[in-house]
């Protein structure tokens, strides 16, 4: 027996191996829970998506500040500032973060 027709045994032996997987896995994923599920709010739940929305709606005005912060010192002739790269900066990051952040809590991504 050559190692030509080991190989093509190893590979025909792998090769099945990952096909059976693979139907166990289709199998298990198309197999339905006996039971279901319905999700409840907890006791408290709604307190808690307020406070969630005040401290988005509190840092919208941060930012809001922030980018005002920038604009005057552009105005100023202090865009060279470590000041305004530091607004800039954080009004940038502050309102990516904040995009993503709705995004995530609110089931978009």
């Amino acid at each position: 027996m050559g190692i030509r027709t080991r190989l093509r045994g190893v590979l025909a032996a792998s090769l099945f191996c990952s096909l059976a997987s693979f139907a166990r896995e289709v199998a298990f994923a198309a197999a339905q829970a006996p039971f279901t599920v319905s999700p409840q709010a907890f006791p408290g739940s709604q307190g808690l998506i307020t406070l969630v929305d005040f401290l988005f709606y509190a840092a919208w005005i941060a930012v809001a500040g922030m980018l005002a912060y920038a604009a005057i010192a552009v105005h100023n002739g202090g865009h060279t500032s470590d000041g305004f790269k530091r607004a800039l900066e954080g009004v940038l990051i502050g309102a990516f973060l904040l995009s993503f952040g709705w995004a995530i809590l609110n089931g978009a991504l």
